[in-house]
């Protein structure tokens, strides 16, 4: 049976796996996720699914295909340009030699360009996918989560959480001070993270709320972070 509506949909492909979620409205209607797999099998298993469900972009409201990439970097749109991009990622990223292939997102409300390298197959899978939007996570976070609360003066820090790294923004009277992802393995390492960032900011924890969002692990992840931050769901 064909995955089609008039909803949202968004795949991520993660290191070791993919999701789909459809939603309407912000409603969750279908979450289903793929994890474990090898590096190699990644993108044959997400190609056999997205035909097994007869996945096509048009049969859809929205879609976006987000990718989770470890090799990026912000940089200024005074100060990028296309020539540069393979320099601004080995200055920031030492290792990018199994991601050799250079996409870039521009973020024009923010000021900056995400660049961002992945891998050979799966820059020709992304480039496969017509019609859909493609994403870096980081640029998702920035223009999905950050960018509606811009207009605010308070300041707010967004996390999302993925398997294995999480993506952090934080805002300053509606400036973007920081952007980055970090790996983790323990929700504990989430909340080493977070606390840094809000002493390297000198934020209060009890007043300077989190906007959490993820797939996986996200209640039990709430659970240990709203010991010692406030967080809100979106």
């Amino acid at each position: 049976m064909p995955l089609s509506g008039i909803y949202d949909l968004s795949i991520r492909i993660f290191p070791d796996g993919f999701s789909f979620v459809a939603s309407e409205g912000g409603k969750v209607l279908i979450c289903s996720t793929e994890r474990g797999l090898g590096r190699s099998d990644v993108i044959s298993l997400l190609r056999q699914e997205m035909q097994r469900l007869q996945i096509q972009a048009t049969d859809f409201r929205k879609n976006k295909l987000i990718v989770h990439a470890p090799v990026s970097t912000l940089v200024p749109d005074a100060l990028y340009r296309p020539s540069d991009a393979q320099t601004w990622l080995r200055f920031f990223q030492t290792d990018i030699k199994e991601y050799n292939v250079v996409h870039e997102d521009k973020l024009l409300p923010f000021g900056c360009v995400n660049v961002y390298a992945l891998s050979g197959g799966m820059s020709g899978f992304v480039r496969s996918c017509s019609g859909f939007e493609v994403r870096h996570c980081l640029s998702h976070l920035l223009l999905e989560s950050v960018l509606p609360f811009r207009q605010q003066e308070q300041s707010a820090v967004f996390l999302y959480a993925g398997p294995s790294m999480i993506d952090v923004a934080v805002l300053e009277c509606g400036q973007l001070v920081l952007a980055n992802s970090f790996r983790y393995t323990a929700n504990s390492d989430v909340l080493y993270h977070l606390l840094n960032l809000y002493e390297r900011f000198h934020l209060p924890p009890e007043r300077t709320k989190c906007y959490l969002s993820s797939l996986e692990n996200g209640q039990e992840m709430k659970g240990l972070l709203e010991q010692y931050i406030d967080v809100k769901t979106i």
